[in-house]
């Protein structure tokens, strides 16, 4: 289901480096903070055929390493933990 792919994810996501945003009830999207540059993450993942989210920055001001993920049904867990896996190798690389 959606919500047990999106709190799968949130775990997945969190134990590579990315920190919950916003506490409260999530149902699909939940906002990920980074601890680098979302938009740079986000175009290395792409490169690396994962379209990990929307980079926040760009919309509102002090979100720059923020990035809204959205999770649905349709992702199985293998797809998420390939995202996880990709993202926390992004995190440790430097710059």
């Amino acid at each position: 289901s959606t919500v047990r792919n999106t709190q799968y994810a949130i775990e997945r996501l969190s134990s590579v480096g990315a920190k919950l945003k916003f506490a409260g009830r999530l149902f699909g999207e939940f906002v990920v903070d980074l601890p680098k540059n979302a938009a740079e993450v986000q175009t290395r993942l792409l490169d690396e055929g994962i379209l990990a989210g929307l980079p926040l920055g760009e919309f509102y001001a002090g979100m720059e390493n923020c990035l809204l993920v959205a999770v649905t049904e349709t992702r199985s867990k293998a797809q998420i933990d390939d995202f996880a896996e990709k993202l926390g190798r992004q995190l440790l690389k430097n710059p």
